[in-house]
């Protein structure tokens, strides 16, 4: 087969034109790409004296985040500010055939160099070069062969495996940037794009009651709520939004344990529960338990439950909670996020039944 023809199948190289059209990103990511801009223009003021010491600026940036990141909005940003190309692999043309692999990162860098200035993109780097691995040995191979100094070439990788890469291939990035699910306002800015017919709709409170979602899944639930309400509707109530996520059937798949959870639920199997905490809380008296906790304070339990969930740090509120609520750090993600639904569905017909809102 001609290289011409290994270029095309294998490699693809994106236009900065075809980043013209708006279209709605992670705002987080996009101002992680600000700040890479700037470092850019500021390399210009240092690069003598770098040169001067034998260091210099390799332009390599890691991106590290859960399923569902909006990863492309890093290298769209970049691509648009400065005009340039993006040269990145045709993932379908190579998985599965270490050989197509290999050559595949080959063009890949090659494409690259000619068409410096670009940007040079590793999805699923991971995926492409796994630990151990010939395809691993290689990119170490090309990317120690460019730098931002020497080729003018920004190379952005991403991954939701880091564990699955050499620590030498990660040593070789100048900057690795973390993303930890989406913030307030990339899920507010979501909703308010998504739904700027919908003044009824309190995009705040959506974005409160979907912490811990990814980008992709905040879009779905997005796209859902458009789909299903009118822009002639009365304001809604947190409890009705509530009810309108729940009914969605949208479910936030990014969350930590949660599809092994839900396996294991299809299989009738329970894991994952700790036997000290069966002893001190039984099953018949679960239930309860959380009945009296979302009728007491509904908000700060979803939040403690959402942080478990998601893994990350809790806050001084939240252990203070704990210590009148210890029964929610029993189950499994899965099982708390089940018992939260159900004692708010019970709370809620209760409190219909009195005639209490």
């Amino acid at each position: 087969m001609e290289e011409s023809e290994l270029y095309s199948e294998m490699v693809e190289l994106i236009d900065s034109d075809e980043f013209k059209k708006e279209k709605i990103s992670q705002y987080s990511i996009n101002i992680e790409a600000e700040n890479f801009l700037s470092t850019l223009e500021r390399y210009a003021s240092v690069k003598s004296h770098l040169e001067e010491i034998g260091l210099s600026f390799n332009g390599r940036v890691l991106i590290i985040g859960t399923s569902g990141t909006d990863f492309r909005a890093f290298a769209t940003k970049i691509a648009k500010d400065r005009q340039y190309k993006i040269a990145t692999l045709r993932m379908n043309q190579i998985l599965g055939n270490v050989d197509r692999q290999l050559e595949g990162i080959r063009l890949l860098f090659e494409m690259a160099r000619r068409n410096a200035p670009c940007i040079l993109s590793l999805e699923q780097v991971d995926v492409i070069a796994p630990s151990k691995s010939s395809s691993g040995a290689l990119l170490m191979q090309e990317l120690n062969s460019i730098t931002w100094s020497e080729n003018e070439i920004v190379t952005i990788a991403t991954t939701t495996q880091p564990d699955n890469i050499d620590r030498d291939l990660l040593e070789l990035f100048g900057s690795i940037i973390v993303v930890e699910g989406t913030t307030l306002d990339d899920r507010v800015r979501v909703f308010e794009s998504v739904l700027r017919n919908r003044e009824h709709m309190p995009v705040t409170t959506l974005a409160e009651l979907t912490r811990g979602w990814s980008f992709i899944e905040v879009i779905h639930l997005a796209i859902n709520i458009l789909i299903k309400t009118s822009d002639d509707e009365q304001r809604q109530t947190r409890e009705a939004i509530e009810r309108l996520i729940e009914e969605s059937r949208v479910i936030p798949i990014s969350r930590a344990g949660l599809i092994a959870s839900i396996t294991e639920r299809i299989r009738g199997q329970v894991v994952g529960r700790s036997k000290h905490i069966d002893v001190e809380y039984p099953e018949e008296f679960v239930e309860q338990l959380y009945l009296e906790a979302v009728a007491d304070d509904y908000s700060s339990t979803q939040r403690v439950i959402d942080t478990l969930n998601s893994n990350m740090p809790l806050s001084e509120e939240d252990l203070r909670f704990l210590t009148r609520y210890p029964f929610i750090l029993a189950g499994t993600s899965e099982e708390r996020t089940m018992n939260l639904i159900k004692a708010k569905r019970t709370i809620d017909r209760l409190r219909r039944i009195m005639g209490r809102k």
